[in-house]
């Protein structure tokens, strides 16, 4: 009887140490969660508070103050209560103006969500500042990485519409170009990641800008993995699927053949020459 008892308070004293363990696991992700509410809820009465009278700078300073991250979900409560544009647009100047790696992440997620982006757009030109003060900061590389993760996620994922992945080259087109380089690595390095870089570089196309190669040179220019070559070799075939396109394949086989020489050259056993002679091959223009 007594073994029975003891067995049962054993069983008993497992299952509350179980509990407990899952219970401190779970309380970072509900502390998480009941902040994230507390911030929707504070974020909601301000923007309310402001929307109520507008032309209160007092009001206005308020929300102007509030951190990255608050400020991000006050905009995200713009898109749920349908207020005005002319507030969001103006919370989002104030975000950009931030320079912060968060700002800048938020102000991508956003972006997915604005049908007008054209002051978006303009808002993330100011990435070259912001650059320069993340490379200040000496978290340069980890941020870019970051903020490359989240283009990749909402401009150019599976279910990404046309229209959503031409935005994402826009914006990719305005930010530094090693952030760039690395929106090709990271596509490149995902399960279905040469269709990726494909869809990249197919939405350059569709879309010319006079920034296309300055985008897309660094690939060649670093010349440090194979994902680098691989992605102009996905570029250059599919210029020369597309129609109409002579000049524009003459440029870039113009700009191309010195890197890859050099990048060939540097190397002392030779094993880039076979990779350089195969994309040499794609860099006959046909007209």
């Amino acid at each position: 009887m007594n073994q029975g008892r003891q067995l049962v308070g054993l069983m008993a004293g497992i299952a509350l140490l179980i509990i407990g363990a899952v219970l401190v696991a779970l309380a970072p992700l509900i502390l998480d969660a009941r902040r994230g509410q507390g911030r929707s809820a504070a974020a909601r009465l301000l923007l309310k508070d402001y929307i109520e009278n507008p032309q209160d700078p007092a009001r206005a300073l308020r929300l102007a103050c509030l951190d990255d991250a608050d400020l991000a979900q006050a905009i995200e409560e713009t898109y749920r209560s349908n207020l005005a544009g002319e507030v969001r647009r103006a919370l989002l100047e104030i975000l950009a103006r931030r320079g912060s790696a968060t700002a800048l992440r938020a102000l991508v997620t956003l972006a997915s969500r604005e049908s007008d982006a054209g002051r978006l757009k303009q808002a993330l030109v100011q990435s070259g500042a912001i650059s320069a003060r993340l490379e200040a900061d000496g978290d340069a590389v980890s941020a870019g990485r970051d903020i490359m993760e989240e283009i990749q996620r909402q401009f150019f994922g599976p279910a990404a519409p046309p229209s959503l992945r031409l935005l994402g080259v826009q914006i990719l087109s305005e930010i530094p170009a090693r952030w760039a380089r690395e929106a090709l690595a990271l596509g490149l390095a995902a399960p279905q990641g040469a269709l990726a870089a494909e869809h990249l570089c197919a939405a350059l196309i569709a879309h010319p800008s006079p920034h296309d190669l300055d985008v897309l040179m660094p690939l060649v220019t670093a010349g440090q993995a194979p994902a680098d070559l691989h992605a102009a070799a996905i570029l250059i075939q599919q210029l020369q699927l597309s129609p109409g396109d002579g000049a524009r394949r003459a440029e870039l086989e113009a700009r191309l053949r010195p890197h890859l020489a050099a990048w060939a050259s540097a190397s002392p056993t030779g094993e880039r020459a076979a990779r350089v002679q195969a994309l040499m091959e794609h860099l006959t223009v046909k007209e």
